[in-house]
């Protein structure tokens, strides 16, 4: 009895959860994330910053006014929870 219980609800759990390693879905929600974060810093409202993510990998790229914005942009990004790496291809 306890197996059948214990097997009804993993495949309960199973059947609602999302995969966490799906990157269509992740990468989405992670993007919108980053670039939520970037947008809400007072100090990037004149960097005009575009950002891609794959398998949690971001890739910031764009224009900043000042090295000071191309540092902030991405430390803001790799502290937004679930990015693995940063990779920083902003241009003054």
């Amino acid at each position: 009895m306890r197996r059948a219980i214990a097997v009804a609800l993993l495949f309960a759990i199973g059947c609602v959860s999302k995969p966490l390693d799906d990157p269509a879905i992740g990468d989405d929600a992670l993007q919108a994330a980053v670039r939520d974060a970037i947008t809400s810093e007072p100090k990037l409202m004149t960097a005009s910053i575009v950002v891609s993510v794959s398998h949690g990998q971001v890739e910031l790229s764009g224009r900043a006014e000042t090295d000071a914005q191309r540092e902030l942009a991405g430390q803001v990004a790799r502290g937004v929870e679930g990015v693995r790496t940063v990779i920083n291809n902003i241009h003054l």
